[in-house]
């Protein structure tokens, strides 16, 4: 008769062994979704900043004149607010416009991108109209990763 009791149930160690393979398999799968989740907000804040340094350089496409006069060039770390302009409400020039634009592409990067900044210069060599726009944001996020990004696109 106690043969057929000890086959009848788990012992108190089968148990706790059995349980403690189901709780690495769920932390293993708790870390997986969190690398796939850091990896995410990375591809979409570099999709954000893709998406802010093509709307520069349209913008300068928009008024191409200005390019070449150097309207856009932007230092790095320049706070939008030194480049506020009134061309919301009403009509303005084209070196106006230009100022505006950077003000509102500065304003968009910090606004949108943790840290975000952007620089817009002539490459060394480059021609008048060429102009390469580069964009910095912080991409460290919960958890770890890279701290700084950056994003550079010739026009």
């Amino acid at each position: 008769m106690s043969r057929i009791r000890k086959a009848a149930g788990f012992t108190m160690l089968e148990v706790l062994v059995s349980m403690l393979v189901l709780a690495l398999g769920v932390l293993a799968a708790v870390s997986v979704m969190l690398q796939a989740e850091r990896a995410s907000s990375s591809g979409y804040m570099r999709q954000i900043a893709t998406q802010y340094a093509y709307d520069m350089v349209d913008r300068m496409r928009a008024n191409s004149g200005q390019v070449g006069a150097g309207a856009y060039d932007v230092a790095s770390g320049t706070a939008p607010s030194t480049l506020q302009s009134d061309c919301q409400s009403s009509a303005c020039s084209s070196s106006a416009m230009a100022t505006f634009d950077k003000y509102q592409w500065l304003t968009d990067l910090q606004n949108n991108l943790p840290g975000g900044t952007g620089s817009i210069s002539q490459p060394a060599g480059g021609a008048a109209t060429e102009r390469v726009v580069q964009v910095w944001w912080n991409d460290a996020g919960v958890g770890g990763g890279v701290a700084t990004q950056s994003l550079r696109t010739v026009m």
